[in-house]
């Protein structure tokens, strides 16, 4: 610091001045003075307005909560279509769509991708029980089938049950040919 102008090393004194009277604007003199601090007054300068924050950054939601508001508006699902109705289904659409994501995620990463493609949401929601029911009669473009195959076509390793023939098993067994007339 520099012991005759009072600036920090590197400044000049001009540079001081203008950073001191930049800090003087910031704060109103009708806020210094109780008797004169109204906030009419202090909001009608200019120089005190708080910055505008939407509700979705005050909701902590990163879905637009005033775009929906509107959609909802719009829509006309209700004559009266509260604040708070937007905030919700705004939280709601983002919990869906993380837990979506995230199963998609999920099955690119088995699949050893690094893009998520519809193939991958498909399989994350099917896999998925609460979805998979919510989402039955749902096709997704693009996705393809879930890959199965029927229990019977698959067999249990022994080619027994095929070749048999069901007179086989009554000549074996004495009690259905003794029942039968």
């Amino acid at each position: 610091m520099d012991l005759k102008t009072g600036a920090p090393r590197g400044k000049k004194k001009t540079q001081v001045a203008a950073t001191k009277a930049v800090e003087k604007k910031k704060t109103c003199p009708r806020l210094l003075n109780p008797a004169l601090a109204t906030p009419s007054r202090c909001l009608a300068s200019g120089s005190h307005r708080k910055k505008q924050v939407s509700r979705s950054v005050k909701a902590v939601l990163h879905f637009p909560v005033g775009q929906i508001g509107r959609y909802l508006k719009e829509g006309r699902y209700s004559q009266r279509i509260g604040f708070r109705a937007s905030i919700y289904l705004a939280a709601v659409l983002e919990y869906l769509t993380a837990e979506v994501l995230e199963l998609a995620g999920q099955a690119a990463k088995e699949s050893k991708k690094i893009r998520i493609i519809s193939r991958h949401v498909m399989l994350g929601v099917m896999r998925n029980k609460e979805l998979s029911k919510q989402l039955v009669g749902v096709t997704i473009v693009h996705s393809g089938v879930l890959p199965s195959i029927h229990e019977s076509l698959l067999g249990n390793g022994t080619t027994e049950h095929a070749t048999k023939l069901p007179m086989e098993d009554a000549a074996k067994s004495p009690e259905k040919t003794a029942k039968s007339p």
